[in-house]
């Protein structure tokens, strides 16, 4: 019997600020000389964000945990982590 590859699971993510639906990028921020991200886990989302915003996190499946830190100056930033691989949401 030939080994067959499987794709690995991929959670799909929603994130919401006050019950309003965020847009996440299909892709990551790119490297350049300025931002210095090289490990493609970093996603730009932008949301209107005040400092009594309620942001979550839903994700497709189960196991994915998820930290978001506080808003500070319309900005926040959400970390998702599933089987050990993490992807940062940048919210402004």
């Amino acid at each position: 019997m030939p080994n067959i590859c499987k794709a690995p699971d991929v959670p799909q993510v929603t994130i919401t600020a006050d019950g309003q639906k965020l847009n996440i990028p299909a892709t990551p921020i790119r490297f350049t000389n300025q931002n210095g991200y090289a490990d493609q886990i970093r996603y730009q989302v932008y949301g209107p964000l005040k400092a009594n915003t309620k942001l979550e996190l839903k994700a497709d499946v189960p196991g994915v945990k998820y930290e978001v830190s506080p808003i500070v100056e319309g900005r926040a930033t959400i970390k998702a982590t599933y089987k050990g691989q993490t992807k940062i949401f940048l919210i402004n």
